[in-house]
């Protein structure tokens, strides 16, 4: 039995779900014994991970993807977040920032989808700032946005590797990042 868990070792599974809480600790304990290695994204998971396993730990990170360039677009003044519409992304922070940028030239991409984007719509309006992002959605292109974008905000509150930084940084974004563990 080999695991490899591929978020922060410190995340809380189901964070108001008490019941289901118990169930993953009661699980992991029976299972911890039976685990004959584990695979971590990180050293600070593989360091987490040796204070309840006895099993050998390696750490392999996650690869690049391969990326599709375009060197033919210029960057723009272009401030970029991507990501699932989901809290423990945090891109409500992102919103905060816009809000704290409001008087400059940028433009502000929020690319992805998922149960929180509406939410977050919301709180632009309330904001007055729903003018100055670009919410995209679900994309394909994300390569193609990443390479019109000069800066690109990871504002995730927990995360098992970053992959998203890695491609900002393979398009020549300046990352700017939440202290995120891991």
């Amino acid at each position: 039995v080999v695991i490899s868990n591929r978020s922060s070792p410190y995340r809380v599974r189901f964070p108001k779900m008490k019941i289901l809480n118990f169930l993953y600790k009661f699980l992991y304990r029976i299972l911890k014994n039976r685990v004959d290695g584990i695979i971590a994204q990180t050293q600070v998971s593989a360091d987490v991970y040796k204070k309840s396993f006895k099993c050998p730990i390696i750490v392999i990170p996650n690869f690049l993807k391969e990326m599709e360039y375009f060197p033919q677009v210029e960057k723009g003044n272009v401030i970029i977040t991507v990501g699932r519409a989901v809290p423990e992304k945090g891109q409500k922070h992102f919103i905060d920032v816009v809000k704290k940028l409001s008087h400059n030239n940028m433009d502000f991409i929020l690319l992805g989808d998922g149960p929180q984007l509406s939410d977050l719509k919301t709180y632009a309006k309330k904001l007055n700032v729903m003018d100055r992002i670009e919410f995209v959605g679900f994309s394909n292109e994300v390569d193609k946005f990443l390479a019109q974008s000069k800066v690109f905000v990871f504002t995730s509150l927990t995360e098992g590797y970053p992959n998203a930084i890695i491609e900002a940084m393979a398009h020549g974004c300046v990352p700017v990042s939440f202290n995120c563990v891991a």
